[in-house]
């Protein structure tokens, strides 16, 4: 029995699946061992996939292959990573003996983590810059874009909060006021002292100067002006209750 290790194109291998007096192994517990064994990955070669015409080999048979790793230093640049996955599927990415198009390479972890780049490009391909830019522009600004959308994610709700905290800011200006002037016509309606006239009017002219000294942009003036309106309303209230005296 002769264990070998190569792919289809390989010379050895090409001569070993010809001789008449050498049969191929089927392994029926392939699919164990690569459970056992993760480096291990079950593969088929198809019944005629060698020989059409002479069925060889006659039934489909089961092997396992070694997982081969592209291993690079985690101080290597992203964007030769970039080229050297884009070069493995070019290379690998075509179907074989064993393996339809599109199966490798593939992103299975085995004792080395899988780096960012090579995680993001199984998913969703290279830059798709590359097909308009130069690489070394095309990688510049996916990376760009890499650290925006988390940025982006953060600022958008901010982004729409900002124009409440804008309105909230400039009617802040006027609530204190509003709310002094209602405590005041709840007692002149509510507990009406004649006799206390004269602080009710105090009391309006100061909220009224305090009102002519707030600041607000042009967008809030028909706020104020409303407010300025509720000022003159309390003061006709004061000036009714002159009479019961």
């Amino acid at each position: 029995m002769v264990i070998t290790i190569g792919t289809a194109d390989n010379i050895f291998v090409q001569e070993l699946l010809q001789m008449k007096n050498v049969k191929l192994m089927s392994l029926s517990q392939a699919e164990a061992y690569t459970r056992l064994f993760p480096a291990l990955y079950h593969v088929i070669l198809p019944k005629g996939i060698v020989n059409l015409a002479k069925r060889l080999p006659p039934s489909d048979i089961h092997l396992v292959a070694p997982t081969t790793n592209l291993i690079v230093r985690d101080t290597m640049h992203p964007a030769l990573m970039y080229l050297l996955l884009d070069a493995a599927v070019q290379i690998h990415g075509g179907a074989g003996w064993v393996h339809k198009a599109g199966e490798f390479p593939s992103p299975k972890v085995q004792d080395f983590p899988l780096s960012d780049q090579a995680e993001r490009f199984y998913k969703t391909g290279p830059p798709f810059l590359l097909n308009y830019l130069p690489f070394w522009v095309a990688v510049f600004f996916d990376r760009i874009i890499k650290i925006l959308i988390p940025v982006a994610v953060v600022l958008l709700p901010l982004i729409r909060i900002i124009p409440w905290l804008y309105s909230w800011r400039n009617r802040s200006k006027l609530y204190r006021w509003y709310g002094e002037l209602k405590y005041l016509e709840l007692e002149i309606s509510e507990h009406p002292q004649p006799e206390r006239i004269a602080d009710y009017h105090a009391k309006l002219d100061r909220i009224e100067a305090s009102v002519n000294k707030v600041d607000v942009p042009l967008a809030f003036y028909n706020e104020l002006y409303t407010l300025r309106e509720h000022i003159e309303m309390v003061r006709k209230k004061v000036i009714g209750l002159e009479g019961t005296l």
